[in-house]
């Protein structure tokens, strides 16, 4: 995710103004299927199959709901950013107003991003870790599999 929101900060401060050359065309394009394919499911991970399991605990309910608060709060951002960055690679250029629309929206991404991944990685899944046992671990596993299309997700 970090190394996507790096790209598409790169494109909207780097990109020359008229035209979009085609190293920033195929990071853009890049990105931007990233964060419509591959985050969403991210996301379901976390709300649909970590978050149930262990909501139950006081201090990974009070996490779960910081970070569902955040999911929300960058919808509108992510929606924002697609719909520039898909007119971007359609036209080869945006207007001024824009471009810088789109790299506000990047910005704030990327604020809002930062901390909750540090979230995730410091308090809520080290916390998970400690709640979760291993047949939970493995239903989780199923079902990201299950999202993802992957062999053997239906499996044991």
């Amino acid at each position: 995710m970090e190394r996507f929101l790096k790209i598409l900060e790169i494109v909207g401060q780097e990109a020359p103004e008229n035209w979009l050359p085609t190293q920033y065309d195929e990071g853009l394009h890049n990105a931007l299927n990233y964060f419509r394919d591959a985050a969403p499911k991210h996301t379901r991970d976390e709300e649909d199959s970590l978050f149930p399991r262990i909501a139950h605990n006081q201090r990974a309910s009070e996490i779960i709901e910081r970070l569902e608060s955040e999911h929300a709060l960058s919808e509108p951002y992510h929606q924002e950013v697609e719909e520039l960055g898909r007119r971007w690679l359609s036209q080869g250029h945006l207007s001024v107003a824009q471009r810088r629309r789109f790299a506000e929206c990047v910005t704030k991404l990327i604020v809002l991003y930062q901390d909750h991944i540090r979230i995730e990685d410091e308090e809520l899944f080290p916390l998970a870790a400690t709640i979760l046992d291993e047949p939970s671990i493995k239903a989780i596993g199923q079902e990201m599999a299950v999202r993802r299309d992957l062999d053997g997700g239906l499996e044991n």
